[in-house]
């Protein structure tokens, strides 16, 4: 994968997520199961979307989850936890 494809990667994943902070923070997912938590306990909801979201742009991947259960969007040979605070 090309350096710029993983920087168009990195800019996409990082506007969905604000997205969901700004929504979360306008009360948008107050009566949702899940996303009222976020970033914690919507871990699969959040990587489902991702995908759509990437898929949105061209970006094709899958989905692992691994062994602590936490998802994983995987794209052609590089993973990123999409809900990782680091």
């Amino acid at each position: 994968m090309e350096a710029y494809e993983l920087d168009k990667i990195k800019v996409l994943a990082t506007s969905f997520r604000g997205a969901i902070e700004i929504a979360k923070d306008a009360g948008e997912f107050d009566n949702d199961f899940a996303f009222p938590r976020f970033p914690k306990g919507c871990c699969g909801d959040t990587s489902d979307l991702l995908a759509e979201y990437l898929v949105q742009h061209d970006i094709y991947t899958y989905y692992v989850c691994g062994q602590k259960r936490y998802p994983i969007t995987r794209m052609a040979g590089s993973c990123k936890h999409c809900n990782s605070d680091n």
